[in-house]
């Protein structure tokens, strides 16, 4: 299978997902998410923005990865793939939805401390994730400098 540069796209977001399930621990259900934006305010941002990504929306970087991917489908004239990566992202965005709502739940208002190395990490993913959402003319140009190769 032939690997495409912008898969890698969605990168930013899955680190910053695991990061965020990393310090809320080896058990953590959809309840434990409610209200993640007030407790821990840097992990419920960078997760809500990384939902955002892998649910293909702008102004995340996920956005692009989805944009190239429908676009590589359409000029191939694979309009079953096509449709089905669509009704995909579809999906995705219901599924996504149901987590990110929960993190801006009304939940403790306690803040409780992040290890300063996983704020780093959420800080860098989420900046990513939003910059290159915002600003991809860089991504674009080292991607299609890639596919040219």
């Amino acid at each position: 299978m032939h690997k495409h540069p912008y898969q890698g796209l969605y990168a930013p977001a899955l680190i910053a997902a695991m990061c965020v399930a990393g310090l809320l621990g080896p058990d953590v259900k959809l309840a434990d998410l409610r209200g993640l934006v007030w407790r821990r305010p840097i992990a419920g941002c960078v997760l809500a923005l990384a939902l955002v990504s892998l649910a293909g929306l702008p102004p995340a970087v996920g956005f692009i990865g989805k944009l190239y991917i429908f676009s590589a489908l359409g000029q191939a004239a694979a309009w079953p793939h096509l449709a089905a990566a669509v009704f995909g992202a579809a999906i995705a965005v219901f599924y996504y939805a149901r987590f990110a709502t929960q993190l801006f739940c009304a939940g403790e208002a306690t803040i409780a401390a992040s290890p300063r190395g996983d704020q780093i990490v959420l800080c860098l993913t989420g900046g990513l994730i939003l910059g290159l959402g915002l600003y991809p003319e860089p991504l674009i140009a080292l991607v299609q400098g890639a596919l040219l190769k």
